[in-house]
């Protein structure tokens, strides 16, 4: 026979439901713009707006997984916030300019068979206006999918703010900060155009390795004619530039021969040795290089020496009829090469200072596709890459390299083509930084960096960088919209001039630069128009101004590459006229990455579509992945550490659809009046909100969400709820024990929704909803809990008793693997605690005594009352002393009697032994429990049924 029981009821499922209904009702009843437009006031405080500044995303592809990190993280900081109370202020953004798209504008227009030269400017331009507005739609359509909530109906896009950057930089050139010069540049031939540091990348390359041995022609020192100075490079292409050779002036140099059976006699007329000079740190490393065994030093000589002395230049004889000064290099340094540097002012930054200082030529030897210009002798009209390995070969035929080995090492290459740069020098547009810079810097201790090695990582690259390069030669971008003297070069900085220049292109739309610069070069006929763009990075850091209106926004949340990228050229800007940074908090994420510790990408083909996991598996679980980690390190990607997520997803949707269920009968609260185990629940959740609070304002939700795992798997599931279910299931509903069980699991649904709703945004509402609400999770604030509940004696005593129960558990699970259980309600135990007789007196205290039986004191059976239900058996008895339990057993019918052969204990459980074996009686088929003297029901569930019949 059946015998009815209170089963918990719910139309919240296991699985999670269709987001697009959720979608739906989030949008139906605006719920970012109630989020932002409310007031709430909790502790008597107006806690005002959470402003979040979103680093716009590159408008050119689908969402990946670097996407789902950044954008739903934000959402968590967010609905975060907006838990605790605050109006939250969050408008997204994208990057809509640059390059990749004006290529893959060029490539589609080649598969129509039509040529971009077909094509003028604002034709071009509006090409890659839609193809950057497709891919705005893409990705917004899928941040919406991943459950992010913000302004998507008023977006910032910089292709549609360019009038307000226009403005921004204006205000740049009119303090005199903009100038124009010919600098070595990053320059990246595969795109025609100069790059900042912030679109530079580094990875390994192949490259040729040459020692060249420059011949000494004029000395001030007769001794040194006829000696060669060595010089080590890994870029050959650069020698036709080279224009010098450096020393360090306080190095140690040494001059030796090749071969040492050669004297200084002789040398001169030995066709098979030379006299070199090279570092003397470095000679060793030299001779192994070049595989010469039988050198010989003559002397040492310290750098100042080779003051005065001019070389030869290498390709003399190819048409470079130079003489190269050698000079004192501040850059020279011992760690490779030779200890004396080559020197290409056209091709490196220090090259280009120390040439300044010695007034060396600075030739623009090649183009901006990477080509030696026609006019350069020997490799005019080729590419310099591939002209490097002529070079060598009619060097080496010429004797003029010493040694010539393939090295792998980091070199620059494009982020977005990942082909290799060069410097070169060009004429560009620069900004003055050093006040910039030095605001900036003084602002960084305002800002509280998340990790703190960020702020070093900030500081270091700001401090090294130089004058920012502002201008690309390309048109997809905001113009510069300036003039330049023709002859001095000095910009036209004059705010009328700025002003009209604003309020037409205001009037026509910035593409009528193109077709308007032309009316100002007639009206100001000494000065020439510039149609460069500006550098995509300027664009994306004025939003500081545009977006944020110049008010500092709470959180800047990026990938740890803007340290050097949006992280400086919005702080920079920033910090034009004050020492300030637009942010109070940064916080930097890490990479997603495979499993073998790769980032993802798509040319490694180990990329990850988010929207796909979405499709398969729903929003929340992706979510709950990066909620789950540490996102200031790299985020390790595999289908285990997913599978794992989808148990951690499956518990707290179980957890969330017992107790949506068990509270239908109805609940009651008297603190003062509960049990020992709910005040003890009452106490976890205490302590987990003020946790959840520390974890929101210091943005580590990543470890609050370890500590809620643990309290739903370990607190609830395999312990308290483990042992209430008995009374939730079998008790009367209406009697007060269930009741107050109820009420505590409905503080604890309360609070689990609160503080599950920023991570599993989903799952929240629908149980929300299941729960009969009609408005959203995500409109309430956390809750203010009684702080009576705080109770750490109470949380040390049940500690106790769970180790205790430890011991039990492990003796059950001896007895169901040899067949004596299958329940432990089959069992009844003896629990001998020698030192636990304060615990018990303290327990006794805590507890209300539900029943009355004959024999017993009130205090020895409230607790044993407690205890029997926290192990979940039968029976139980507890003794302080070996001796008390074996006059217990001596009592009992021989049947009955424990056998204290028997006794169990653990290792890590000190004191506590154990006592079990089979109840005695028989089962109540209803609550399963076992007793003596029934003969269907217990009297509880007697009772009960009659009730409900």
């Amino acid at each position: 026979m059946k015998y009815p029981v209170a089963l918990p009821k719910t139309t919240f499922g296991i699985k999670s439901k269709d987001n697009q209904k959720t979608l739906d009702f989030w949008t139906e009843i605006s719920l970012y713009s109630k989020l932002k437009d409310r007031n709430y006031k909790l502790e008597g405080r107006k806690l005002g707006e959470f402003l979040l500044h979103d680093g716009p995303p590159f408008a050119n592809g689908a969402p990946h997984m670097g996407h789902a990190v950044n954008k739903i993280m934000k959402d968590i900081f967010n609905r975060g916030k907006a838990m605790l109370g605050y109006s939250i202020n969050y408008v997204p953004g994208w990057d809509c300019h640059g390059l990749p798209i004006e290529a893959a504008v060029e490539s589609e227009l080649k598969k129509s068979g039509k040529r971009r030269s077909e094509l003028n400017i604002t034709e071009f331009r509006k090409l890659c206006f839609d193809f950057a507005s497709k891919w705005v739609e893409v990705q917004k359509d899928g941040f919406i999918k991943m459950g992010v909530i913000g302004d998507f109906d008023n977006p910032y896009k910089t292709m549609n703010s360019q009038l307000d950057i226009l403005k921004e930089f204006h205000k740049f050139v009119a303090d005199g900060l903009v100038y124009r010069g010919s600098k070595p540049v990053m320059w990246s031939c595969s795109e025609r155009t100069a790059l900042a540091e912030a679109e530079v990348e580094y990875y390994d390359k192949k490259s040729n390795s040459i020692d060249v041995k420059f011949e000494i022609i004029k000395s001030n020192n007769s001794e040194l004619n006829g000696c060669k100075i060595v010089i080590w490079t890994t870029t050959p292409w650069t020698l036709p530039a080279n224009r010098a050779v450096a020393y360090g002036a306080d190095f140690e140099y040494v001059i030796f021969s090749t071969n040492e059976q050669s004297d200084e006699n002789t040398l001169k007329n030995d066709k098979n040795n030379e006299k070199l000079i090279v570092a003397k740190e470095l000679y060793s490393d030299f001779c192994k290089r070049a595989n010469l065994d039988n050198t010989k030093i003559i002397r040492t000589i310290v750098g100042s020496d080779l003051a005065g002395v001019f070389c030869k230049h290498p390709m003399y004889d190819f048409g470079f009829k130079i003489e190269v000064p050698v000079i004192s290099g501040h850059h020279v340094i011992l760690d490779q090469g030779t200890g004396l540097v080559h020197t290409a002012p056209s091709h490196g930054e220090e090259d280009f200072v120390i040439g300044k200082k010695y007034n060396l030529d600075v030739p623009e030897l090649v183009d901006e596709k990477g080509k030696y210009k026609p006019n350069v002798p020997f490799v005019g009209g080729e590419d310099i890459f591939e002209s490097e390995n002529k070079i060598i070969e009619e060097l080496k035929s010429r004797n003029i390299i010493a040694a010539h080995h393939k090295i792998v090492h980091s070199y620059p290459h494009s982020w977005r083509s990942r082909k290799p740069l060069i410097y070169r020098v060009t004429p560009q547009w620069f900004m003055n930084i050093a006040q910039m810079k030095k605001n900036a810097l003084h602002a960084v201790e305002n800002v509280n960096w998340i990790p703190e090695f960020g702020k070093n990582r900030f500081v270091s690259m700001l401090e090294n960088r130089g004058d920012w390069c502002v201008s690309r030669q390309r048109v997809w971008g905001v113009p510069l919209a300036i003039l330049y003297h023709n002859e001095t070069g000095e910009v036209l900085k004059d705010q009328s001039v700025l002003d009209a220049i604003q309020n037409e292109l205001g009037e026509k739309g910035v593409d009528a630069w193109w077709s308007v610069a032309e009316k100002y070069a007639k009206k100001y006929p000494d000065y020439v128009p510039v149609y460069d763009i500006l550098d995509v990075w300027f664009e994306s850091g004025a939003s500081q101004a545009y977006v944020l209106n110049h008010k500092q926004a709470d959180v800047y949340f990026e990938g740890s590459d803007q340290h050097r990228g949006w992280f400086q050229s919005s702080g920079l800007q920033a910090s034009r006229n004050e020492v300030r940074l637009p942010y109070k908090n940064l916080i930097t994420h890490g990479f997603v990455v495979d499993k073998q510790g790769r980032k993802m990408s798509k040319s490694l083909g180990n990329g990850v579509s988010p929207i796909d996991l979405i499709d398969e598996y729903g929003a929340d679980l992706i979510r709950l992945w990066i909620a789950s980690q540490n996102y200031t390190e790299d985020l390790r990607w595999s289908l285990e550490h997913l599978n794992r997520v989808k148990d951690m997803e499956k518990r707290f949707r179980n957890t969330l659809k017992y107790m949506i269920g068990s509270i239908q009968f109805g609940y009651e609260y008297d603190y003062d009046s509960m049990p020992l185990l709910e005040k003890w629940i009452l106490h976890k959740l205490y302590v987990l909100n003020e946790e959840f609070k520390e974890s929101i304002n210091e943005f580590t939700t990543y470890k609050f969400m370890r500590k809620l795992f643990l309290f739903c798997t370990v607190d609830l599931s395999a312990f308290y709820l483990d042992i209430r279910k008995e009374i939730l299931y079998c008790d009367d509903i209406n009697e007060s024990l269930p009741k107050a069980v109820r009420m505590v699991l409905k503080y604890t649904l309360d609070c689990l929704l609160r503080w599950l709703a920023p991570i599993m945004s989903f799952a929240a509402e629908e149980a929300w909803h299941a729960m009969s609400n009609t408005d959203s999770i995500h409109e309430q604030v956390i809750l203010d809990l009684d702080s009576q509940w705080n109770n750490e004696e109470l949380d040390s005593q049940v500690a106790e008793l769970r180790n205790i129960r430890r011991v039990v558990t492990s003796a059950l699970e001896n007895m169901r693997e040899s067949k004596e259980i299958n329940s432990s309600l089959d069992a009844e135990i003896v629990i001998i605690a020698p030192e636990s007789g304060q615990l018990f007196e303290n327990i006794v205290s805590k507890v209300t005594n539900r029943n009355t039986m004959n024999g017993k004191s009130s205090e020895q059976m409230s607790y044993e009352r407690v205890m029997q239900e926290i192990c979940i058996v039968s029976g139980l008895k507890t003794f302080t002393n070996i001796e008390g339990f074996e006059s217990y057993n001596l009592s009992l019918n021989g049947s009955g009697q424990f056998d204290i052969s028997q006794i169990h204990e653990i290792d890590d459980v000190k004191n506590v032994k154990v006592i079990a074996k089979k109840a005695d009686g028989n089962k109540c088929p209803r609550c399963k429990k076992v007793y003596k003297n029934i003969e269907e029901l217990c009297v509880r569930c007697e009772r009960v049924v009659k009730l409900h019949v």
